[in-house]
């Protein structure tokens, strides 16, 4: 004769098998929330790098057809950086919504740019200010792109290491050397 107690499953043994089986969906689903919440934060960050990649490779192309950018043709401030009357093209760069620029002229990080148009040295050479860089700066004032302008000088250029500026000859000078290099 059998006894009771070996026909199956008793109610408690039901329950915590039940909830045994239930703790462990409960952990699955919340691994693939997790995961799902993960790849979206991701797939953000990288529409956010494509957008940042775009915009400054849009900024680079728009000053490399500005170059060279010498202070007596554009002013500049943390707004945008806009083409004089003096200069060869109208111009006007602003930097992407929510963002600001900063200039790199002679190795000091400026705000506005120019500092000052000429300055005259005992040399008997102007030297002009050229906008070496540009910095994009976030709302929180971080650096979110830096664009290195490329430094191609005229025949007529020396280059000052000390000032990283390009050196004219003025008037006299520049026809003296144009003469000594012509032939009878």
């Amino acid at each position: 004769m059998k006894s009771g107690n070996d026909d199956g499953f008793t109610l408690t043994e039901a329950v915590i098998a039940l909830l045994v089986i239930s703790l462990s969906l409960a952990g699955v689903l919340q691994l693939a929330r997790l995961s799902a919440k993960d790849q979206k934060r991701t797939v953000e960050q990288v529409v956010v790098a494509k957008a940042r990649r775009d915009g400054v490779q849009r900024l680079q192309t728009e000053l490399n057809a500005l170059e060279p950018l010498y202070a007596d043709q554009f002013s500049a401030t943390p707004q945008g950086l806009t083409c004089l009357p003096s200069a060869q093209k109208p111009c006007e760069i602003k930097p992407p919504k929510g963002y600001q620029f900063r200039y790199v002229v002679a190795g000091q990080e400026t705000p506005q740019w120019p500092l000052s148009v000429t300055s005259e040295e005992t040399s008997g050479y102007a030297t002009k200010e050229r906008l070496n860089a540009l910095i994009v700066l976030d709302k929180e004032g971080r650096v979110a792109a830096a664009i290195e302008l490329k430094v191609d000088h005229p025949a007529d250029c020396q280059f000052d290491m000390i000032s990283r500026a390009c050196r004219r000859p003025q008037g006299g000078e520049a026809q003296a050397s144009q003469s000594a290099g012509e032939g009878p």
